[in-house]
């Protein structure tokens, strides 16, 4: 059995809140010297040892292949350049004919003096590892053993390269160290490299806390960082993550880092950390210790990581890698923290999200994009409905292959979610932009829709006016990404505007929206396809502040590949706000005939909006809408007494409902729906007095091109339309109903008839149509 010895050397970041960076200093490969052994061996009926007077074993297990192979060591420059946290004491390189990784494990054992030590050293300053050629870092082995007494490092691989044992350097300015439970933190108490005081971290006093005095005593921070990096160990390795992770001990490094962001990479999981925390500035309720648990967390992942893609060939990404430890604080300490670092990461760099939806989620190559990418890991873990993401299981089978980390994903999704990474994408998005919450938005913080308005690469401006009355807008999203048409309106009175949706894209989703400006939201309106046209109105412009609607576009394409889609925005003609208007069809005395046997020479609908005609009336407008060329008014009028076609009302309501579409010379079609209520007196024989019976008329007409001809007056313009034509109002005249109910004051229907269907053979034979708008 082997001890496993890990070391890990953790930074903190030391801006608002990311805990570590990659570093870029790369260390070129070792030179090879002179060639140890080229010999062929064959190990298909047993295992093989080959030791070398040089200070190195290797023992080749049985069946590692069934036909005979060489192997070949080399010695390797000993001043090779090194991170400077370790001195290299031998180190050789391996290579078998047969390949580079194997399903079987190879034991390797490398030799060294007394004499090579620095000093006082235990095994826990000693590793064994191997210089990455793909991503030219030096790396340690997850299994190894170092026995200090007979100076020798074992260890168990299925890779081959340059390997080596070197010792972790500790002095250098730390002149103490703190231990934890297998943690053991390296740090000062003088200079620039001492740790924050205790009056700027302000932490809450804790049950691990060691009291000054102690013979173990160290700066709260200094205490911190070891509990909480060995807290976080502990709950990785617990379910449901199931992680691989090291109980052997881990060195933590603390030191100014003088602004940087760390050096994630020099040597796998050999970071520093910093001496100080800074709060986030955006938010309330963080606090210091906060932000070292997510970044202790944070760091631990990246060691994690390592036992899972260390040996990847550099196809998993740095932006997966940082994604999936933005999750760490979260997965370890669940939401007892207020913030997770992946949702300060959305808060303090807003404007960076928006740039990271206009592109493909998974085209991170910079950072602070990253960590963004983390933030659909997030909403798959935390906000979507029903079962989450669980993070552990794509971190594990993200370095299981070299598949593209959205095929994976996409797998586990599929098993997992039982849907697709582009069905949870599209929902991702809709999340920022029309739920979310204050932890998770697109919204900035101050709710300002402006900023996401002018995100250049999210955003198209549209800017519409009497002017700028017609624009043509082409608009191309990378497959997974998401992006803004915004459409404002620049004039400085209350405009109706047009979309029409002229060309589409498969996979790509569009939805109409209003912006919520006090909430911090879009407000779907409509889901669009294509050739759907509709109208949106919008306030005035004041000062600089345009009302405006968004189409929001999401490109739930998986494979790669650009998709375009196509709008036109129209100005609307300005719609006639009408004051008064009544449309009569009439006949003969008899034309209009109905089930109960009564008729009428004439069917009239319509209504004055006039306030004051009567002293005891009231009137007012209880819907009035525009959007492009479509209108819906309604008006609700009622008073003491009405008289109507076959009855004297009292206390009657009058609701009439005018919607159509019209052009800036006539009403394309308009249809008009009135209401009526009201009471009459009736003898009751059953109850010996008067009682109230309520009466209900129900009228629709719907008329088509109607001409605004136009007559100015001293009271304001009168529109009139008169047609005598039989033939010509049968075509246009598309509806047209009556119907009436009487109960009594039991509710007991008393009588009921309807409009019987028209004789057009001979009536009717004129249709009048009055409109008119009273001057300001």
């Amino acid at each position: 059995m082997y001890k496993r010895i890990y070391i890990l050397i953790v930074v903190l970041f030391s801006l608002v809140v990311s805990s570590c960076t990659k570093d870029d200093d790369f260390f070129s490969a070792p030179g090879l010297g002179r060639t140890l052994i080229d010999t062929t061996l064959n190990v298909s009926q047993r295992e093989v040892t080959v030791t070398l007077s040089e200070g190195i074993t290797v023992t080749v297990p049985k069946g590692l292949s069934s036909k005979s192979f060489s192997m070949k060591i080399r010695e390797v420059d000993m001043s090779v350049q090194t991170p400077a946290v370790i001195n290299l004491l031998k180190a050789f390189d391996i290579e078998l004919s047969i390949g580079e990784e194997f399903e079987k494990e190879i034991i390797i054992r490398v030799d060294f003096e007394d004499d090579d030590l620095s000093g006082d050293v235990t095994s826990n300053d000693l590793a064994f590892g191997f210089y990455n050629t793909y991503n030219k870092k030096w790396a340690v082995f997850p299994d190894y053993e170092v026995n200090l007494d007979k100076g020798y490092a074992v260890c168990r691989t299925n890779h081959l390269t340059t390997v080596g044992v070197w010792e972790f350097v500790s002095s250098g300015g730390y002149s103490h160290k703190f231990i934890g439970d297998n943690i053991t933190v390296y740090y000062t108490l003088r200079g620039d490299d001492a740790p924050m005081d205790y009056s700027e971290y302000l932490p809450d006093d804790k049950t691990w806390h060691l009291p000054s005095g102690h013979k173990n005593w160290a700066p709260i921070y200094i205490q911190d960082i070891a509990h909480y990096t060995a807290e976080a160990r502990k709950l990785f390795a617990a379910s449901p993550h199931n992680l691989n992770v090291s109980k052997g001990n881990i060195n933590i490094y603390v030191k100014d880092m003088n602004g940087s962001d760390g050096e994630y990479g020099t040597i796998s999981g050999a970071i520093y950390i910093n001496n100080t925390v800074k709060i986030p500035t955006n938010v309330s309720g963080v606090e210091g210790q906060d932000v070292l648990k997510a970044t202790c967390a944070h760091e631990l992942m990246h060691f994690i990581q390592d036992n899972y893609y260390v040996m990847n060939k550099g196809s998993i990404g740095m932006w997966w890698l940082e994604a999936t430890a933005t999750q760490a604080d979260r997965m370890a300490w669940g939401n007892s923290l207020t913030y997770s670092e992946s949702e300060l990461f959305a808060i303090e760099s807003n404007s960076a999200l928006l740039e990271n939806l206009s592109k493909s989620w998974d085209d991170c190559n910079s950072n602070p994009n990253w960590y963004l990418a983390g933030c659909f890991l997030q909403y798959l873990s935390t906000y979507r409905m029903g079962e989450k993401l669980n993070v552990a299981k794509a971190i594990k089978q993200g370095g299981s292959g070299a598949s593209l980390v959205r095929v994976m994903l996409n797998d586990i999704i599929k098993s997992d979610l039982e849907t697709s990474i582009t069905d949870e994408f599209h929902d991702y998005v809709l999340y920022l932009f029309i739920e979310g919450n204050e932890n998770l938005t697109a919204f900035p913080v101050d709710k300002d829709f402006s900023k996401i308005e002018t995100a250049s690469s999210l955003t198209k401006q549209v800017k519409m006016s009497k002017k700028d009355n017609k624009q043509t807008v082409e608009v191309s999203l990378p497959y997974m990404s998401a992006k803004l048409i915004s459409v404002s309106n620049l004039e400085n009175t209350d405009m109706m505007y047009s979309y029409t949706y002229l060309q589409d894209a498969p996979g790509v989703m569009a939805y109409l929206c209003k912006v919520d400006k006090k909430n911090g939201m879009l407000d779907i309106v409509d889901r669009l396809s294509k050739d759907d046209a509709g109208n949106v109105e919008l306030k005035a412009r004041v000062g600089g502040d345009a009302d405006s609607f968004v189409i929001l576009l999401i490109n739930m394409n998986f494979t790669e590949g650009k998709k375009t889609v196509k709008y036109i925005f129209e100005t609307a003609p300005d719609f006639k706000d009408f004051d008064y208007m009544s449309f009569k069809l009439e006949g003969d005395e008899n034309s209009f005939k109905y089930s109960n046997g009564s008729t009428d020479n004439a069917f009239e609908i319509g209504f004055v909006k006039w306030k004051g005609m009567t002293y005891d009336e009231n009137l007012s407008v209880v819907t009035k809408s525009f959007a492009g060329n479509k209108v819906k008014l309604t008006i609700k009028k009622s008073g003491s007494y009405l008289s109507e076609q076959f009855y004297q009302l009292n206390n009657f309501v009058q609701t009439t409902t005018i919607t159509g579409e019209y052009s800036s010379s006539e009403f394309v079609v308009l249809n008009l729906k009135e209401v009526i209520t009201g009471t009459i007196e009736e003898w009751s024989d059953k109850k010996n007095k008067w009682v109230d019976h309520t009466v209900t008329i129900n009228r629709e007409l719907e008329y088509v091109n109607i001409p605004f001809n136009v007559t100015e007056t001293q009271y304001g313009n009168v529109y009139s339309y008169i047609e005598n034509n039989n033939s010509t109002i049968k075509s246009k005249l598309k509806k047209l109903s009556e119907t009436v109910s009487e109960v009594d004051d039991e509710g007991e229907s008393v009588k009921s008839y309807s409009l019987q269907p028209l004789n057009w053979n001979s009536l009717p034979s004129y249709f009048n149509a009055t409109m008119t708008t009273t001057k300001p």
